[in-house]
């Protein structure tokens, strides 16, 4: 199939109208108007603009009970309410003073991170005892959180190829009490590994970013086509080398704090065309609007297997814009 139509946007007035009145680049509010239809697409970007509070997730590694967590920063005056998706989870309604400053915070009581972001590793479910890979992994929020569902059991390989990135994962990895991980600074495609040594895989793959915009509406200005297209190969690349660490049976999670299709549906059904073992689990989540992936875009169509991967958006689950696609290795 020839893909670079995916790549090729006609901008329409309706999305001409849209960038005016919302303050973003007019090939983004085609592709939106694309993914929701004019009535959402407005939904959608109210919601954008509006933003959504931090969240922080309550680390039972050290912390017996969350409410006891919760009742201790609202004595110091932070509102705080509990997410619906992820029950250890909390979204920071009010900060008298900046999460990354508080006592709990440095004795690990809590991680600041996105519920998208934590819902990914809810996906993934990882079990105590297990062999777990972390790919791109700094700067340590999925790796922690990970830990925390295996209560420190088992055994995971933490990679990322930053530097800088990395020390902020081992900075963490300490702080958040973790005591089951094995650090690498490597690049995901050069690592030599055995392949199929992993029960779980995750791979939080690099991104444009076009979820956080919630958070930083700078994104509206900052990505071009050209990224999309660049970052699309480049997950590719990305996923099928972490695919080859699942053992047969074994489970990974393809995540992006993106919604573009381009970087999500568009990865993964070019990733089930080169690898026959490859199948889509249904990743559906307590408490989510559990939308589910595209299957069309922009007169591209996709495997119907991604209508079983899961997206998160500002207007339906209160969340960044996130994607997350479970998949499994065929035994």
């Amino acid at each position: 199939m020839n893909y670079d139509r995916l790549f090729n946007i006609r901008i329409s007035e309706e999305a001409i109208k849209l960038s005016r009145r919302f303050g973003l680049l007019p090939y983004m509010a085609e592709r939106y108007i694309m993914m929701f239809g004019l009535d959402e697409v407005e939904e959608f970007l109210r919601a954008v603009h509006n933003g959504i509070p931090r969240s922080i997730r309550c680390n039972k590694l050290v912390v017996k009970s969350c409410g006891d967590l919760v009742s201790r920063l609202e004595k110091e005056g932070f509102k705080i309410r509990q997410s619906k998706i992820v029950p250890y989870g909390y979204y920071v309604d009010y900060e008298p003073v900046s999460l990354g400053s508080t006592v709990e915070h440095l004795l690990g009581y809590y991680f600041i991170q996105g519920i998208g972001s934590m819902a990914s590793v809810v996906a993934l479910s990882p079990q105590p005892g297990e062999l777990v890979a972390d790919l791109a992994s700094a700067p340590g929020g999925k790796t922690t959180h990970i830990a925390q569902l295996m209560n420190n059991t088992g055994g995971i390989l933490s990679i990322d190829v930053d530097a800088r990135r990395l020390a902020k994962l081992v900075s963490n990895i300490e702080r958040m009490h973790v005591r089951n991980v094995i650090v690498l600074m490597a690049d995901i495609l050069n690592v030599k590994v055995n392949e199929g040594s992993f029960d779980r895989v995750m791979l939080d793959a690099p991104c444009t970013g076009e979820g956080l915009i919630v958070y930083k509406k700078e994104r509206f200005f900052t990505r071009t086509i050209d990224d999309l297209r660049k970052m699309s190969e480049y997950q590719l690349k990305l996923l099928l080398k972490a695919f080859k660490f699942l053992k047969p049976g074994g489970t990974m999670v393809y995540a992006t704090c993106s919604i573009a299709p381009e970087e999500n549906e568009f990865v993964i059904t070019r990733a089930l065309d080169e690898m026959d073992e490859m199948e889509v689990i249904e990743t559906r989540l307590d408490g989510a609007k559990n939308v589910p992936g595209i299957t069309e875009f922009n007169g591209v169509r996709f495997k119907d297997e991604v209508k079983n991967c899961l997206r998160l958006y500002p207007h339906t689950d209160s969340t960044e814009g996130f994607f997350i696609c479970l998949l499994k290795r065929k035994e």
